[in-house]
């Protein structure tokens, strides 16, 4: 379809008028900086049985992805009510490692293209303060395209989440410590969400305080007995 300026996903059926494609990136970023991430594209019924038609598995070409995928990754082939698709795995010891993580999807042509809804992502990590933010692509022509259109036709969504006490954006409710980015794939939309740990800390250390106490004065009672 004229709709799109790139090649979404590989699977040129994705061209087709009334089919869909969902896009999930979910990142957990632990203590200390280690974390996990899954990266998931999935392709509606319409896209499923064009791809049989024309010879493909049910998943078109995203099986290319699969096989391309550096070492270390995991991945499988899943559904999720109508959708069908893949997703990869993997999990990191800090930012550093993650940067090299994704750059090392980048640096494949067939792997990129699970990135292809981000045009940047950024991790810093300063102490006790975790920061996360970044910009989305611009994956369709928002001049020749409604947003009630490209809803029909896109759908991209970036799960994070942070420990200790989130700082930005400022929500009135927050669960498990995730906010959830939503990518309509017609703006370079920005996001950010940053975190800090240090009172999660204080409070551990004092916890730590008050249990040492506690033991030190149970013995001091216990040999006097």
């Amino acid at each position: 379809m004229k709709y799109f300026r790139k090649l979404l996903f590989l699977v040129p059926f994705l061209f087709i008028t009334n089919c869909q494609a969902n896009w999930e990136f979910n990142l957990v970023v632990n203590d200390g900086g280690s974390g996990n991430f899954t990266i998931s594209i999935l392709i509606d019924q319409e896209a499923q049985q064009y791809a049989v038609d024309t010879g493909l598995s049910p998943i078109g070409g995203l099986d290319i992805i699969l096989d391309s995928l550096p070492d270390g990754f995991g991945s499988t082939i899943f559904n999720e009510g109508d959708f069908l698709g893949i997703k990869i795995r993997q999990s990191f010891d800090s930012f550093q490692m993650l940067n090299q993580q994704l750059d090392s999807l980048k640096e494949n042509e067939n792997t990129s293209l699970l990135l292809t809804p981000l045009k940047e992502i950024n991790f810093e990590k300063d102490e006790d303060e975790y920061t996360v933010n970044g910009k989305f692509s611009e994956l369709l022509n928002k001049n020749l395209l409604e947003p009630s259109d490209a809803e029909q036709l896109y759908s991209g969504s970036l799960s994070i989440k942070l420990p200790g006490t989130i700082q930005e954006p400022k929500l009135n409710e927050i669960n498990d410590n995730t906010v959830i980015f939503l990518h309509d794939g017609l703006n370079e939309q920005t996001f950010l969400i940053s975190s800090n740990n240090a009172r999660n800390q204080w409070i551990l250390g004092l916890i730590i305080v008050m249990l040492s106490v506690i033991l030190f004065f149970g013995r001091q009672l216990f040999y006097r007995r």
